[in-house]
């Protein structure tokens, strides 16, 4: 294992870096659940991909600093913004996401107490049909058990990370069409210790299943596990995948 530079997560400053694409529907709740925050020392970086709603707008009048990222995936915006952030940990998050209060202040205490410089979280269905809230909550289980059986996973709207860390990797692999995430925290667990956080969780929208249907996105990760396990990093478009389309679509009241 390389070691990296250790960074003091006691009472250090975070960077929320967001990459968002037409996320105008969804950014309020999540900028809201970030004010709302017991800690309090962070900077919010919208990387925008070009939305043609006012997603850019309404990240600055929520006090955001927003980049432009018009490269395809979010990888690529979320590269984008952590070379405008100024803290040593990063923690990258989707424009439809929610966080309870206490969500750094626990995070940060158990990132802290584990050693850990790469972490994810459990995520529940913030809306959706009770079938994909089910889903959701039988994939928390299923991603611990691949953690804990030494195979990293994590979704691209729940991920920490030392910069030092996210330095060392390169970034987000911005020539992975999909699963880049995954690769991501792949990398980091071999520069230090990768964790799954125990203390807090969020919640995330269910509107990739709704759009797309329960089977047919199941079976794209489904094959996207299968050729990473076979062939390796899914380097050419082996499916549909569409990121950042749906700024017609109104989030449930």
């Amino acid at each position: 294992m390389i070691q990296c530079r250790q960074v003091e997560t006691s009472q250090a400053p975070i960077s929320i870096v967001i990459p968002t694409l037409n996320e105008a529907g969804y950014l309020p709740k999540l900028l809201s659940s970030i004010k709302g925050q017991t800690f309090q020392r962070y900077e919010v970086i919208v990387a925008d991909g070009g939305s043609e709603d006012d997603t850019a707008q309404l990240a600055l009048d929520w006090g955001a600093k927003v980049v432009t990222d018009k490269r395809a995936g979010p990888g690529a915006g979320r590269n984008e913004g952590t070379r405008a952030a100024s803290a040593d940990l990063l923690f990258y998050l989707d424009g439809d996401v929610e966080l309870p209060p206490d969500f750094f202040e626990k995070a940060l205490a158990e990132i802290r107490g584990r050693g850990l410089v790469c972490a994810t979280w459990g995520t529940l269905a913030s809306d959706g049909t009770r079938t994909q809230r089910m889903l959701f909550r039988l994939l928390i289980p299923i991603q611990r058990l691949a953690i804990r059986l030494g195979m990293p996973v994590a979704g691209g709207f729940a991920i920490f990370v030392t910069r030092p860390v996210f330095d060392q990797i390169g970034g987000f692999d911005e020539k992975v069409f999909q699963a880049e995430d995954h690769d991501f925290v792949k990398a980091a667990s071999t520069l230090g210790k990768f964790g799954y956080l125990n203390s807090v969780g969020g919640s995330v929208s269910a509107r990739r299943w709704t759009k797309e249907g329960n089977m047919r996105l199941a079976a794209k990760y489904i094959y996207s596990i299968v050729y990473r396990a076979m062939v390796g990093k899914v380097q050419k478009k082996i499916f549909e995948y569409e990121f950042g389309h749906y700024g017609d679509d109104e989030p449930p009241k």
